[in-house]
């Protein structure tokens, strides 16, 4: 599979992080496996007096936000004094760029004139208003490596 994205693929020594998006689907004795539900499922355990084990089933990244949410109001027996939700209309870190995507990303190409215009709109997707701590590293440096446009 790397061999489609690198000339030369790494060797497993240089691989220093590896992630795999697998999803558990819950088993609802669908005849086809893509009937599964793609809906997630919880299932808590615990008895009075002791810490609740909960699992969940299933579910799709884009919704993992109202999954905590969820998550958290299963939980909210064994945790009397658990505030209520506040995540459903707080930017995720990054995202509070303030006004236009666009206003902010031309921001960042002219902060940053000595690399690719791509580059940074890239970093600016990716990152957000974290693009910038990129700056104190090696990526970012204005008087860093030169970099081919």
């Amino acid at each position: 599979m790397l061999r489609r994205y690198f000339r030369t693929p790494p060797q497993p020594g240089e691989i220093v992080h590896a992630f795999s998006g697998v999803r558990p689907l819950y088993d609802d004795n669908a005849d086809n496996p893509s009937a599964v539900t793609r809906d997630y499922v919880f299932e808590v355990d615990g008895a009075e007096g002791a810490p609740p084990l909960l699992s969940i089933f299933g579910g799709k990244i884009t919704t993992y936000r109202r999954l905590a949410e969820q998550a958290m109001q299963r939980l909210a027996p064994w945790f009397p004094k658990l505030s209520s939700a506040w995540t459903a209309n707080r930017p995720l870190p990054g995202g509070d760029v303030g006004g236009s995507f666009d206003d902010f990303s031309n921001g960042l190409v002219r902060d940053y004139p000595d690399l690719p215009r791509t580059l940074i709109q890239h970093y600016a997707r990716l990152y957000g208003t974290r693009a910038r701590t990129l700056g104190a590293g090696p990526y970012l440096r204005r008087s860093g490596p030169s970099f081919r446009r």
